[in-house]
């Protein structure tokens, strides 16, 4: 780990460890907890956050085509066995592995009884609930859930009912979407260290409302034409949720500072779960009363775009927009960009 190297070549003197110098504060950059054991290390946090979440676009590219190979050769029910032997067998233990505590904190460091640095900046919990920022941003979280969760599940059966493609050409479709959120977390996410991030996600939500606008213009068209529109949905789309992804933890971030940032993140996430539970079924409920997907994949479109609004109200101040950064300007805010 470079950073550490850096702290033993200091010879842990105290500069840039949280252990005080002279009465010096740590500087920003990294914060080493003493007590427990804990690094935070600045903007590298955001750099991890944007990076962490590529698997899921990986495993996204490379699934779809081998479940439907999986379910077409030997049934749901051998597809269902297969991943359950790869997920114990691999990932369970790549995951033990990978929670392992390592204390990488040098034994000099670790003696020295020192109080830890003091709490990072920013709101906590309970300060975070009462600002206007808190409430935008489940809302914001809870209508792309909302937009995500029906085209996600719902891609696949209106592939292959409604725009009459195959099982297997309806997978390679949501290959491209998925491959595309890739390229969508490392461009929007490089992107966040030089523009202001809600604008981004504003940006993502109406990139999003193309997405399933183009399918609704896909299902009468037939041959070249459907495709293309197709595919410019898997584009679209797929650009838009891998940009939504990596840009909803930097904002709330940005919003609220780093101190309560986990407490915080997981109320905000707190929509995922709502956002199926009313996405999913009044989506199918519609296409079983109406025979067609079209009114939910407008009310996709709609939702995104009111989250595209509702993003351009929530402040990156590192306080929320609270009152109380009133003539103080936090680490958070001095460090986001603004244009």
């Amino acid at each position: 780990m470079r950073v550490l190297n850096d702290v033993d070549r200091r010879g842990l003197s105290g500069q840039g460890c949280g252990v005080d110098q002279g009465g010096q504060s740590p500087p920003p950059g990294i914060r080493i907890n003493l007590r427990q054991r804990d690094f935070w290390i600045g903007d590298a946090k955001e750099i991890v956050e944007k990076h962490q979440v590529l698997g899921v676009g990986l495993g996204g590219i490379v699934l779809p085509p081998v479940n439907e190979w999986t379910i077409r050769h030997f049934g749901w029910r051998g597809a269902w066995m297969w991943c359950f032997a790869w997920t114990v067998a691999i990932v369970m233990p790549v995951i033990a592995i990978a929670l392992r505590e390592h204390s990488d904190v040098p034994v000099q460091a670790r003696e020295v009884g020192r109080e830890p640095a003091p709490p990072a900046a920013g709101l906590t919990r309970a300060e975070a609930l009462r600002t206007t920022a808190f409430g935008l941003l489940v809302a914001v979280y809870l209508l792309q859930l909302i937009g995500q969760s029906v085209i996600n599940f719902h891609f696949i059966p209106f592939a292959v009912q409604q725009a009459h493609y195959s099982v297997r050409e309806a997978s390679l479709f949501l290959s491209l979407m998925v491959a595309f959120s890739i390229v969508g977390k490392l461009g929007f996410g490089w992107l966040a260290d030089r523009r202001n991030p809600t604008r981004l996600m504003a940006f993502t939500g109406l990139l999003a409302a193309t997405g399933p606008l183009a399918l609704v213009l896909a299902t009468p068209s037939s041959g070249p034409q459907r495709s293309i529109l197709v595919t410019a949905h898997a584009v679209a789309y797929g650009l838009a949720l891998g940009g939504q992804i990596v840009l909803l933890p930097l904002v709330v971030s940005r919003c609220f500072g780093p101190r309560d940032f986990g407490r915080i993140m997981g109320l905000v996430m707190s929509g995922f779960a709502a956002g199926i539970l009313l996405g999913v079924p009044i989506a199918g409920w519609s296409f079983d009363r109406l025979g067609t997907y079209h009114p939910a994949l407008i009310g996709c479109a709609v939702v995104f775009l009111c989250s595209a609004l509702a993003s351009t109200f929530v402040p990156v101040d590192g306080m929320g927009g609270s009152r109380r950064a009133a003539g103080a300007v936090s680490p958070a805010a001095s460090t986001a960009p603004v244009g």
